[in-house]
């Protein structure tokens, strides 16, 4: 049965895909992922057959960003890069831009490492003459496949003038998403050190960033933030949280930020990347606690997760960190309280 909305889709009436469109991008701001996907979609099947193709890349680009929502970086990744080329033939820079920025994500999350900064650096090419919060996207974006690249001092660089470029527009919330970013590169950092066995890491840096990620979160919402965007900030923050507590034998900070780790992630599809990071929290807790059985069951858990949810990164991440498990894993003690 075709509904009063896909017929309104369905109309040779621009303005109609138009709004269309625009109720799709909000069903996915308020998490209706099925929804809004669904919509651009019909969006996109509408404009093919009225052969406007600045509506096809529009819809294309929305229906990438749910991809990406949906944990579905397979299908995002394709989606994006038909974005961009439709903006490219519709002459829309700024589309490019941002369709190029989706594609760099979604192929950091498939493991596409140069492609995926290369992607980012494309995009930040033609933010020339953007405004400040573009700017700072695209920033953050080049950050984010440059932590993946393990290319720290380009990501901290990167992240730390998205930061500049939000304060530049006035606007000190949207400095949160880089600031996560920044926490997140900081741990991956840690993490490759131990790897290296490079000796323990400095945490000082990690808790500096960490309390300004909270002040920035504290400060309120930003428009250039995207809801389910802060949803996964928010428990990024409570990980990195769970890692500094137990890194300092904290174990009743770790059982906290674990505790609020699971409360965020139970807002998100049990197959979202988003669920690793859960199971990594659990890693660091029961780390923290000295139990081995929990600590490796927990980075099987991750792995599978990270595998449903395509996310190559975490999946290989979960293998590197079972493979370095730290010393305290050793010394498990069966009189210490156990875990839930």
């Amino acid at each position: 049965m075709t509904t009063e909305c896909a017929r309104s889709a369905g109309t040779k009436a621009g303005p109609t895909r138009e709004r269309y469109l625009a109720d799709a991008r909000q069903a996915l701001g308020i998490g209706e992922t099925r929804k809004g996907r669904r919509m651009a979609r019909q969006v996109l099947a509408a404009s093919v057959d009225a052969a406007d193709v600045a509506m096809q890349a529009q819809a294309a680009l929305v229906l990438s960003q749910a991809h990406v929502l949906e944990s579905r970086f397979r299908l995002a990744h394709e989606t994006s890069a038909q974005a961009r080329k439709l903006f490219q033939q519709a002459g829309h820079g700024a589309g490019v831009a941002e369709a190029l920025a989706i594609h760099s994500y979604a192929a950091s999350a498939l493991g596409l490492d140069g492609p995926a900064l290369q992607a980012a650096c494309d995009a930040m090419s033609l933010q020339t003459d953007a405004s400040a919060l573009a700017q700072a996207r695209g920033l953050n974006y080049m950050g984010l496949a440059a932590t993946w690249t393990r290319d720290f001092a380009t990501a901290r660089k990167a992240l730390e003038a998205s930061i500049w470029y939000t304060r530049q527009a006035g606007d000190g919330a949207a400095a949160f998403q880089p600031l996560i970013n920044l926490c997140f590169s900081e741990v991956l950092q840690i993490v490759e050190r131990e790897r290296l066995h490079q000796g323990p890491a400095d945490l000082a840096e990690l808790e500096r960033r960490v309390c300004q990620a909270r002040a920035a979160a504290d400060s309120g919402p930003s428009v250039a933030v995207h809801p389910a965007t802060r949803d996964i900030g928010l428990l990024l923050l409570d990980f990195a949280g769970c890692f500094i507590a137990s890194r300092r034998g904290r174990t009743e900070d770790a059982d906290a930020c674990y505790l609020a780790c699971l409360e965020k992630a139970s807002r998100f599809p049990r197959t979202s990347w988003v669920q690793a990071v859960l199971w990594w929290a659990r890693v660091e807790r029961a780390v923290c606690y000295g139990d081995i059985e929990a600590s490796v069951s927990s980075l099987h858990a991750m792995a599978a997760v990270a595998r449903a949810g395509e996310h190559a990164q975490l999946h290989a991440l979960a293998k590197t960190l079972e493979a370095t498990l730290r010393p305290p894993l050793n010394q498990w003690d069966s009189s210490r309280v156990g875990l839930n």
